[in-house]
Formats: C-alpha cells, structure tokens, sequence
C-alpha cells in the first residue's frame, strides 16, 4: 500500500491504511444544447468536474489513551482552511517525480467506529482535478522560435518573465503553429524610456509591468493560452518561459 500524505503529515506513519483505497477519475462533463427541429443536441463544450479520493485508517494504538491521542494528532493534520497538498508515494510520473493533489477533507468522520474499533474512513475533496509534478523553465531568444515539449498530459499554465531595456515599448508572446503561423499571441504595451520587468501571466489572466507606467495595457486581440503536448512558442524580448506539469 503506498504512503499517504496530508498537509505534510504522513498517515500512515501511525495508522494502517486498509485495502478501501478508492481514486477514481474525475467526472468528464459536456453541455449541449437543443435546437428544434434537429434529430439530438448540438455538442457546446467538455468539462472536468471535481475530483474525490477516499480511504480508511486504523489506528496503530494498543489502549484508549492512545487511540484518543492519535485522534487528537490527526485531527490536527486535518484542520485545514484551504486546499493543501495530498500525496500518494505511488503516484508519479516517468522521471520519479511526486505528483501532488490540492485537497481538502470532506464529509463527516465516524467518531462511534473509532472509539469501537479503532478505524476511521477519510474522504478528501479536490476542486482543482489536477495531479502537479514537474515546474519547469526554457529560455526564448528574441524572436526565435522555440519548441518546447510541454510533458504531463493535460494543458499547463504558462508565465513569461522578461527583463527590457528603455527603448522596447511592448512585450509579445506567441504560441505558433509548426509552420510558423500565428495561432494566439498575448501582448502588453508600455511606455518605453527605463529598462522593465514584464511577466505575462496565464493562470491570472494578468501582464505586469516593473515599473509600472500609466499607459500600460493589454494590447488589442490579445489571447492568453496554456500549452500543451508539443508546442512552438516565440517572444519578441528574450526572457524565461516557465510552467508545471499537470496530469488528470
């Protein structure tokens, strides 16, 4: 069974992890829409609902005491306000890497089956269904094109920090087909006259510039994107892709 870990508390350092062990997919979700006079529905989109994972523990303790101080102490682990990172040892990817859950416990635990027999059922709650494992970074030349093998295998999140001098006006970074056509391109205008530091944010859906100046501003047509499988990227300012794997 492999070794499980919540909010960097180690559950089965002190508990036997029993063969419940339930990790299934998350649920594959799709709109659609009717429209009359159509045999069926009109396909609108796919999502990826939350995810869930349960197990049950029991308690390596030999008298009450220690079954009531075991409690105490993994109650503690659980007492969480936001989603913390949930690890099994056998979930990892080709280079060893952990992979790691954003989890929060739900559900109510059965105090009557502790104090009988010492066993507890956890249930944890993953609204991001997304395991994480490597961070990762390429350099980009200015305005050469880069192809970049994404791993993982589900769309990550791309930050581009760039450093430029007083004379750039403008930060671009461009996703491109392998012929070199344009598909998305995300832009930030700024005032030139002082070096800057420019960080093109996907996650945030956010461009920053350091200094900041009065008449920045996502230029018009701009798209954020993720990245993915094999991609060819281009930016008109050297500077530092950097992403994290993600697996579903």
């Amino acid at each position: 069974m492999p070794t499980v870990r919540f909010n960097g508390y180690n559950l089965t350092k002190k508990f036997y992890l029993l063969d419940d062990l339930s990790r299934p997919l998350p649920e594959f979700r799709h709109v659609s829409s009717e429209i009359a006079g159509e045999d069926g529905l009109e396909f609108d989109s796919q999502t990826i609902g939350m995810r869930t994972c349960s197990f049950s523990l029991a308690a390596d303790a030999a008298t009450q005491v220690e079954m009531q101080r075991l409690w105490r102490e993994l109650a503690d682990a659980l007492l969480v306000r936001k989603p913390v990172k949930l690890t099994f040892s056998d979930e990892k990817d080709s280079h060893g890497t952990q992979l790691v859950r954003y989890a929060v416990p739900a559900g109510i635990p059965d105090l009557t089956e502790w104090i009988k027999a010492g066993k507890m059922t956890l249930t944890f709650e993953q609204d991001d269904p997304y395991l994480y494992g490597r961070e990762r970074a390429v350099v980009l030349k200015k305005n050469t094109t880069k192809k970049v093998q994404v791993g993982g295998n589900a769309p990550a999140h791309p930050v581009f920090t760039a450093d430029v001098n007083g004379s750039a006006s403008s930060v671009a970074l461009s996703l491109l087909t392998s012929a070199g056509a344009v598909k998305r391109v995300v832009s930030v205008a700024f005032s030139a006259g002082t070096a800057r530091k420019v960080v093109l944010d996907e996650l945030n859906l956010s461009a920053t510039v350091t200094p900041s100046t009065g008449s920045t501003g996502i230029t018009t047509g701009s798209r954020f994107f993720t990245i993915d499988s094999t991609c060819y990227l281009k930016a008109n300012a050297a500077g530092t892709l950097s992403w994290q794997e993600r697996w579903i």
